[in-house]
């Protein structure tokens, strides 16, 4: 069985990738948001802290990140939008595990 953390996942598209998921055998889903409704854990993408020990508790195979935003702020969109992926990035860099990961984006990249 594969496990597969979505961060998103209280997004349109976070929770349509869940429930895909979820309807298919050999999947463990484990989700994120920024609220920590209605997912497994609480998560703000870009505390590279969190995150890192929220991948070493779960051990994904896949990681599919959804987390974004999209604002008139830019500070806050590169933070949330580059930056975090950068920090996601290097994190599973040096892990040294054979997890992957899917980045999904838009035009707030």
């Amino acid at each position: 069985m594969s496990t597969v953390l979505v961060t998103g996942a209280t997004g349109a598209l976070g929770k349509a990738v869940t429930e895909y998921l979820n309807n298919k055998d050999g999947y463990k889903v484990v989700t994120t948001g920024r609220s920590g409704n209605d997912t497994d854990f609480q998560l703000d993408i870009t505390d590279e802290v969190q995150l890192a020990k929220i991948i070493d508790q779960v051990k994904p195979d896949l990681i599919i990140q959804l987390a974004a935003t999209f604002t008139h702020d830019f500070d806050d969109a590169y933070a949330v939008n580059v930056q975090a992926n950068r920090r996601l990035l290097e994190i599973v860099q040096h892990s040294n595990s054979d997890l992957r990961v899917l980045l999904i984006g838009s035009a707030a990249e």
